[in-house]
């Protein structure tokens, strides 16, 4: 994951460039996504739920203007992001999606 210039981010670029790592190395356990206007939705494998709420918990602080859903279903980790729309598009380009 990258952040693109038009996303506000309070991470350094140090801090940003980890967590860009940690959210690249959740990838294998990714099972579905979707995507619309403001929003994206990653089912993970739930090996991964721990990994992903510390990820969250930080992407909670560093981009606030989006709303930031992890939660467990049937052995998944599903993470759910809301937000204005063209912050989201961006994001979701970031994540890759």
């Amino acid at each position: 994951m990258s952040t693109p210039q038009e996303l506000s981010c309070k991470l350094s670029n140090p801090e940003l460039v980890e967590q860009s790592k940690a959210w690249r190395e959740q990838r294998p356990f990714i099972l579905s996504h979707t995507r619309s206007d403001g929003r994206f939705k990653i089912t993970f494998d739930r090996a991964c739920h721990d990994r992903l709420s510390t990820l969250v918990a930080t992407e909670r602080g560093c981009c606030s203007w989006a709303d930031w859903t992890l939660s467990e279903d049937a052995g998944t980790s599903v993470l759910e992001v809301t937000g204005p729309p063209t912050e989201i598009a961006a994001l979701a380009d970031a994540f890759g999606l």
